[in-house]
């Protein structure tokens, strides 16, 4: 019987619904309302939440567009386990499909670099190798993988999203114009604890794609610099590949 309770209980605070109150003692006053109470902690509880994750989204929309977007977001999306850090996670996916925004789906991009930004910096922490510890695992002719940091996301861009984003970190705001502009944005957390943005190449984004990488580096080095066409392609992504591996955003794979 208390399992069912309970069960019921997160159901009404889901649902708005009131299929509790029939196991609630009768002679309480008002008994519907007062599972409504838990209800709408839930709904305003997720409210703040959503409102301290996306921020700038908020800026963006404006209060009291933010607040009525979000109560749809929130009304259609149950937290799936007690972590709260979770929720919210379809968010940007969610404001990129709305009606409402169909003539601003930076707004979406926005959002997902405001969620790969909070969760970068609650990820889990692992140790970076350096570009001259994978030179020296190379040479001396060692098999390994590299694996994203726990705390590394990508995102595809269609807008100026993340200088928008950028604009609106600083006091005052002076305004930033939109611009139809394709990239890929890489989000990781450093290894002194700094969160950070990276427009990543299209090369570097399909090196990540290759399924050797995370079993045997050099294949799979091999792999994306046989795909340049000339050696000052070459030069650019090893460069790009130098410069963010000892910012810290690979670590060694544990496929070996």
């Amino acid at each position: 019987m208390l399992e069912t309770i309970q069960k019921t209980l997160i159901e009404d605070i889901h649902n708005v619904s009131r299929n509790l109150a029939p196991y609630l003692d009768e002679s309480i006053a008002n008994i519907g309302a007062r599972i409504d109470i838990f209800a709408n902690n839930r709904k305003f509880g997720h409210l703040d939440l959503l409102a301290s994750i996306y921020p700038t989204t908020k800026q963006l929309l404006g209060e009291d567009f933010f607040d009525a977007i979000a109560k749809d977001f929130i009304a259609g999306s149950a937290q799936a386990s007690g972590n709260r850090h979770e929720y919210g996670s379809d968010f940007a996916r969610f404001l990129a499909s709305h009606s409402r925004l169909e003539k601003m789906q930076y707004v979406g991009e926005v959002a997902a670099i405001e969620w790969m930004q909070f969760g970068a910096s609650l990820a889990d922490d692992a140790a970076a190798i350096t570009i001259g510890e994978i030179a020296v695992k190379m040479e001396a002719g060692e098999v390994f993988g590299l694996a994203l940091h726990p705390s590394a996301a990508i995102i595809e861009c269609k807008y100026n999203s993340l200088e928008i984003w950028q604009a609106h970190q600083k006091l005052p705001f002076e305004g930033i114009e939109l611009q139809a502009s394709k990239s890929n944005l890489l989000c990781w957390r450093d290894q002194d604890g700094e969160v950070l943005f990276s427009k990543i190449s299209d090369d570097f984004s399909n090196l990540l794609l290759i399924s050797q990488l995370k079993t045997d580096f050099g294949v799979a080095l091999s792999e994306a610099i046989l795909s340049q066409e000339s050696s000052s392609e070459t030069t650019i992504f090893q460069t790009e590949f130098a410069q963010l591996t000892d910012a810290g955003i690979f670590t060694i794979s544990k496929e070996n």
